[in-house]
């Protein structure tokens, strides 16, 4: 099949041809300085802090890690493993990849944007994926967001290049890409369910069906390895807390729930979904009026087929919606506003359009930069150890937020002065620091292994002040005769400071 769109090449002029290269490496340009503007000010957050340890970690650590803890993300971790060999473990050296990843996207997205719908398409899609505040969040994070984004953009792009030109390199090239992808993230799978889709607004008679079984096949097959990993390595226990902690993920488990409410979701889901292909079909007609449009159904697939397939899973099993999760979304969600104002029949007045929007978009951009920490962790850590006396314990709730703790202890040297973990407890090295030994924080196990501390550092984050074992713990303290000295908080993150009268 040869699309249309394809045939959209800058063919024009020399003039023009320097024009729009200029543009576009005005927008990588862009894209780099948002990408690094303060991206060492913010300390590690919890979930960076996870990444950065396991990457610290040698080889057979890592890979035990990976094997029992970490199998999401696991191609991140492995290229951050490198990564961190190489240019260190700082801030800024650990997130640098992700904001190389991110600069690549926005190149991979005018290609594809440029084969779709032309290069004035094209540098629409690259200037608003640059200014987007979700890309320039994940940008700067130590996380496989970034990677997951250049990733299912470029496989998009050889899935598109391969129907174009369908050679066997072709196709191997996009399955490997697109297997590679889930790697980075498992939402990345998505993007080839929604390729999937587009292929029923392709005339049939243009598909290989041989080289499409293949590619289908290779790509089912490479997931083997990740379905083993995300087997292994207890990734079902993220799902009840990601279920949890948004209020879309509550209404569906809500709907979960109830099994004949779930029922009629579900067959009211796949009745809307059938209505809809066929009201498509007829409107589009001929095979030639199919392809002619093929281009914004691709990307419209792209953009909805992720949530769809999200929302049946959770109607069946469990609500998996956080938000970060659908950056997978995002290049379509820019190339749809492109394709759509492109259909303006003023050219200028589209592209201010655009830039109007990309304008608008810098806000919340600025607005990330000058906000405070997330979870300030470099500072509480330095508060603890600075005020620390020999003999102090300290406790963390929730236990796992020992592993940013200890990060910022060995990272700068202070394990030496630091109390003793009483749970999760062990030494402050890296490895103990990502695996723990977490106990309940119950009143037999205070009593025996917590009375023995005149000083007790209590670290609170990623809690709820109702949990009963926070109260518990409290009560706990108080009625041991521990009471509380200072209290300091540092973003999301509060040190309390508990003392007994010996």
């Amino acid at each position: 099949m040869t699309l249309p769109a394809a045939t959209v090449e800058p063919h024009a002029s020399g003039v023009r041809r320097y024009a729009w290269r200029l543009l576009l490496a005005g927008e990588i340009a862009l894209a780099t300085t948002l990408s690094f503007v303060a991206l060492g000010r913010r300390s590690f957050w919890l979930d960076e802090s996870v990444s950065v340890t396991g990457a610290r970690l040698d080889w057979s650590g890592f890979v035990h890690w990976i094997h029992t803890g970490e199998g999401n993300m696991s191609l991140y971790h492995l290229l951050l493993f490198g990564w961190v060999r190489v240019a260190g473990s700082s801030e800024i050296a650990v997130r640098s990849f992700s904001a190389v990843a991110g600069i690549a996207s926005v190149a991979v997205l005018f290609l594809l944007a440029r084969r779709l719908a032309g290069v004035r398409v094209a540098l629409w899609a690259g200037l608003l994926m640059a200014v987007n505040p979700l890309y320039v969040r994940y940008a700067q994070e130590a996380r496989g967001y970034s990677l997951c984004l250049l990733l299912v953009t470029l496989a998009s792009y050889l899935f598109v290049r391969a129907l174009d030109r369908p050679s066997w390199a072709n196709w191997i090239a996009y399955t490997l890409v697109a297997g590679l992808a889930a790697y980075a993230h498992v939402f990345a799978l998505l993007v080839p369910a929604s390729h999937a889709v587009s292929l029923l607004f392709v005339d049939r008679r243009a598909l290989s069906l041989r080289k499409l079984a293949f590619s289908a096949g290779l790509l089912l097959l490479s997931q083997a390895p990740l379905a083993y990993l995300l087997a292994t390595s207890g990734q079902s226990s993220a799902v009840g807390w990601v279920a949890s902690n948004n209020a879309v993920g509550r209404l569906f488990a809500e709907i979960h729930a109830r099994p004949p409410l779930a029922g009629i979701v579900l067959v009211i889901g796949v009745a809307f979904l059938l209505l809809a292909y066929r009201l498509i079909a007829r409107r589009l007609g001929s095979p030639a009026h199919t392809t002619s449009t093929w281009s914004r159904l691709f990307v419209v697939a792209w953009l909805l087929v992720p949530p769809v397939l999200v929302a049946g899973v959770a109607v069946v099993y469990e609500p998996l919606f956080l938000a970060r999760y659908f950056i997978v979304c995002l290049p379509p969600f820019v190339l749809l506003f492109a394709l759509i104002l492109d259909r303006v029949r003023r050219p200028k007045a589209a592209t201010a359009a655009v830039l109007v929007v990309a304008l608008l978009s810098l806000v919340p951009v600025m607005r990330w930069y000058s906000s405070g920490q997330v979870e300030n962790w470099r500072g509480a850590t330095r508060s603890v150890v600075d005020a620390t006396k020999p003999g102090d314990g300290v406790l963390f709730f929730a236990s796992f937020v020992r592993v940013p703790f200890a990060l910022y202890l060995n990272e700068g040297e202070m394990d030496d002065r630091a109390p003793v973990s009483i749970n999760p407890s062990g030494d402050w090295d890296s490895r103990t620091s990502v695996y723990g030994s977490a106990t309940p924080t119950s009143r037999g196990f205070l009593t025996r292994d917590a009375l023995r501390f005149a000083r007790i550092w209590l670290v609170l984050s990623h809690y709820s002040p109702g949990e009963s074992d926070y109260g518990a713990t409290r009560t706990w303290l108080a009625d041991m005769g521990y009471r509380e000295k200072r209290s300091e908080s540092f973003a999301d993150v509060t040190v309390v400071l508990y003392a007994r009268r010996i």
